[in-house]
């Protein structure tokens, strides 16, 4: 479950988007005068706005979320979530695909969920953070006259588990997933460490169940306003794992290929040789073309996602 992004080194390697002037030296020269700004503090509860780009953090409680906001004349909203699995009060936050922001014309939020520090814990999931991540798209959204339907959160792994929670909770969003977590307990090596999980969170022993929406994704299967695209990886153990006890849920064969579950839950299942401790999965280009076509066309050319899947659209994630 780790991510190859630390800070905002994100890996955008060998990707290209045709129509664009913006060289990725340039995105990174914009995003280090962002990061390297002062950090405005916000109370979560407070009545908050989002003017200028930068830095912000965002408090409740003893539990802290760093952000990079990167504003836009364009009336949509993109959120990245984290899946950083590291924790020391010296590392600094992991803006995931902060690299990615001038090809997704419309307002950038990256977070991270900073409480794995405290708890000296990670993935956290955003286990107890996801209503405080709610809070925060919502009024942004709100803030920004951004309408459900122009809402897309992008994320892989546990960072995937929570932005696709997310597009549940806010109707009508919608999200690309890549290798998500669909059963968080069953994400970890260990059962000790799944206990662990448990105890740092404080879940209490009723709240153990694949029925509990912050656990599980089951429900989301449920939703049938938001849009939801998971790509899996068969090659991938972690992936496997995953995608057998979800099918297994839902009564379902394993297969490959692109799987139209419900018109507004797509998934694309591939079976990719990867090299030796490393994982693929898609880059940039994939993930403007998923959103140029499921999320906003909301159609999605089968001999297009093929072609996607091959060559310089694959990133390595370490």
């Amino acid at each position: 479950m780790t991510e190859n992004n630390v800070s905002n080194n994100n890996s955008t390697a060998g990707t290209s988007v045709t129509g664009r002037d913006n060289s990725l030296e340039t995105v990174s020269d914009k995003i280090d005068a962002l990061l390297s700004g002062e950090v405005i503090s916000l109370k979560v509860q407070d009545e908050f706005q989002l003017n200028e780009s930068g830095r912000y953090q965002f408090r409740s409680a003893n539990k802290v979320l760093d952000s990079l906001y990167i504003s836009d004349t364009v009336n949509r909203l993109y959120v990245f979530l984290s899946s950083a699995d590291a924790y020391n009060r010296n590392i600094e936050p992991v803006f995931a695909r902060s690299q990615w922001s001038s090809f997704f014309k419309g307002h950038k939020l990256f977070l991270d969920d900073m409480y794995r520090h405290e708890l000296s814990f990670a993935p956290t999931f955003y286990y107890r953070s996801l209503e405080e991540v709610e809070i925060i798209v919502r009024r942004l959204a709100i803030n920004k006259k951004i309408k459900a339907q122009d809402i897309t959160f992008i994320a892989s792994t546990s960072g995937a588990f929570a932005a696709s929670y997310l597009a549940s909770s806010i109707e009508g969003s919608s999200v690309i997933a890549l290798s998500p977590v669909f059963a968080v307990l069953n994400a970890f090596p260990k059962r000790t460490r799944s206990l662990e999980f448990i105890s740092k969170m404080r879940i209490d022993e009723k709240d153990v169940n694949k029925g509990n929406p912050k656990l599980t994704l089951f429900n989301v299967f449920n939703n049938k306003k938001s849009r939801f695209f998971f790509y899996l990886n068969l090659q991938n153990e972690e992936d496997l794992k995953q995608i057998n006890i979800l099918f297994t849920e839902l009564k379902e064969p394993v297969r490959t290929g692109l799987i139209k579950y419900r018109k507004n839950i797509i998934f694309w299942i591939v079976d990719n040789d990867m090299p030796e401790n490393t994982r693929r999965m898609p880059g940039l280009a994939f993930c403007k073309f998923i959103d140029d076509t499921f999320v906003k066309d909301k159609k999605i050319p089968e001999e297009e996602v093929l072609t996607c899947l091959t060559g310089d659209y694959m990133v390595p994630v370490i």
